[in-house]
């Protein structure tokens, strides 16, 4: 992990826009059920912030729901741990199960889709944003 992070391609923008990201695996998952309840929920908790939801694939076995945008990484980090804390509207989407999510700037966003390396990208933030050690 410490040499992802030391070689990392990742630049630490804490003051530009950020979207969030959240990986959803193929199998067994409906992107557009997931899409529907990630919309009801930012209706529910985050309907002032005019948010947009949007799916791509990242890969053969991946999908990637894009929620966009937020101001900085501060107010990135508030959803995400929003999002993660959740067990109502989104109780069916969990790290357990597969999912990844995390928060990362508009030029970290080009770099990780041309990458499609979710763990580097991961080491980074864990790092970066929420402080952890390696």
């Amino acid at each position: 992990r410490k040499q992802l992070l030391e070689n990392t391609p990742y630049e630490y923008e804490p003051e530009s826009e950020h979207l969030f990201v959240l990986l959803v695996p193929n199998e067994g998952n409906d992107i557009n059920e997931i899409k529907v309840a990630i919309s009801n929920f930012n209706s529910k908790y985050h309907s002032l912030k005019g948010l947009k939801v949007s799916a791509s694939f990242l890969n053969k076995t991946t999908q990637m729901v894009a929620i966009k945008s937020f101001k900085s990484k501060d107010e990135a980090l508030v959803y995400y741990r929003s999002f993660k804390s959740n067990t109502d509207i989104l109780s069916g989407i969990d790290e357990s199960k597969g999912f990844q999510m995390f928060p990362l700037s508009f030029n970290n966003y080009a770099t990780f889709y041309q990458k499609k390396d979710p763990e580097e990208y991961e080491v980074f933030f864990l790092t970066k944003y929420l402080g952890q050690g390696i």
